[in-house]
């Protein structure tokens, strides 16, 4: 106030005055915007402090997914091996049962050709030379072959009961990519302790061994041929008359397995058959 008392006069204390009235304001215009700052730069903090929470939640979300990812990849890792693992195990496994198809296929074109050869001997001896190629039939044996024809699709399954898992003929393997399997017959799946059983009546022309085959069984129906394979026990010998359904064996039991199979062909001379087409339709 000195400062307006001290005027020459009343204009230039009305100035002074004015002057400081403007100078409070400006002061005043300043504290607030000094304020308004503050609060500015409080939020600015507070937004900061906010942001490197969000980056440091943020890192550490990084940090887990790839500790997570190091850990899904190792488990791939593993699974693989495990499925290659599994993968030469299958293919060793299903070389072995080619190689056992293959042993049973020759030892049953074996069978039949001595049998040919030895019904074609008979014929020659009863002055009854045969001129076909096949078996050489005599009345009886031409009417159980006719008989066994004209049951086709009618025929009772080797097993009581089952699915067919495997089928006849060549297509690819159900798991192993670029792998083709050849089938001469049919693989039934049944329950463990499950019997094989003729699927029509004959006589058995021969009882065989073949490894990863089990004890196999073969049926002369005329001039077709059933065979039964993967026994472990057998109930009837060569020679023996057969009649429909007549236990031939007990399927082999693996250890652990609920569950067995019997693998059955249908032969009509040298000419393989497709089961499927023979037995009752379910």
């Amino acid at each position: 106030m000195m400062f307006v008392f001290a005027s020459k006069n009343v204009n230039q204390a009305y100035k002074r005055l004015k002057y400081i009235q403007q100078y409070s304001e400006y002061r005043k215009a300043q504290a607030e915007e000094i304020i308004k700052n503050q609060a500015s730069l409080k939020l600015k903090i507070e937004e900061l402090k906010h942001t490197n929470q969000e980056k440091t939640v943020l890192v550490s979300i990084e940090e887990k997914e790839k500790q997570n990812l190091a850990i899904e990849k190792a488990q791939q890792e593993t699974i693989v091996q495990q499925l290659q693992g599994k993968e030469q195990e299958l293919k060793s496994e299903l070389q072995k049962k080619q190689e056992a198809a293959q042993k049973l296929d020759k030892a049953i074109q074996r069978i039949i050709e001595e049998e040919i050869r030895k019904a074609r001997e008979a014929a020659k001896k009863a002055g009854t030379p045969s001129t076909t190629k096949g078996f050489p039939l005599t009345p009886k044996a031409l009417e159980l072959s006719n008989s066994f024809a004209a049951n086709k699709g009618k025929l009772p399954w080797p097993v009581t009961e089952g699915v067919i898992t495997a089928q006849f003929g060549t297509h690819p393997h159900p798991v192993l990519e670029n792998i083709v399997i050849n089938n001469n017959g049919i693989d039934i799946s049944t329950t463990a302790g499950a019997k094989a059983r003729a699927i029509f009546e004959g006589e058995i022309s021969s009882v065989v061994i073949i490894p990863g085959e089990g004890k196999v069984v073969m049926i002369r129906h005329g001039e077709y041929l059933s065979v039964y394979s993967y026994m472990t026990d057998v109930f009837v010998k060569k020679g023996d008359k057969i009649s429909t359904k007549q236990e031939l064996g007990l399927l082999v039991n693996e250890p652990g397995k609920s569950k067995t199979q019997v693998h059955i062909e249908i032969w009509k001379g040298m000419t393989k058959l497709n089961p499927e087409f023979w037995i009752l339709r379910r």
